[in-house]
């Protein structure tokens, strides 16, 4: 589980790294599933990354069927995942486009398992 968080981890920061004012969607959801093939790991299935606003769930989506493109403030919620037939994981985290790409998270927990 632990090895799955932290792939999943760096997942989340090569979407980060792709998500800029002008960039395109779904360029970033075809580069998502090739940054998982090349690993070993499954392409994503389900909506992994996609903006925030009234709604929970609002366009821009990361998904290679998005013809939106990422515009500077643009609140988004990044939570790549996978799963196995014994163990499903994910990390989700939100962020705000900046000019230049994505600044920090918007929250400061730690970002890892918290085990009791």
């Amino acid at each position: 589980m632990i090895d799955g968080f932290e792939a999943m981890k760096e997942a989340q920061v090569h979407t980060l790294s792709l998500m800029k004012p002008g960039a395109s969607c779904r360029d970033i959801a075809n580069a998502h599933d090739a940054y998982m093939q090349q690993r070993g790991l499954p392409p994503e299935l389900r909506l992994y990354a996609h903006s925030q606003g009234y709604d929970m769930v609002e366009r821009p989506m990361l998904r290679a069927d998005e013809t939106m493109l990422i515009e500077a403030n643009m609140n988004f919620a990044v939570h790549p995942g996978y799963e196995t037939p014994s163990m499903w994981t994910t990390v989700c985290d939100n962020y705000i486009v900046g000019e230049n790409g994505v600044g920090e998270c918007l929250h400061k927990t730690e970002t890892k398992v918290f085990e009791v």
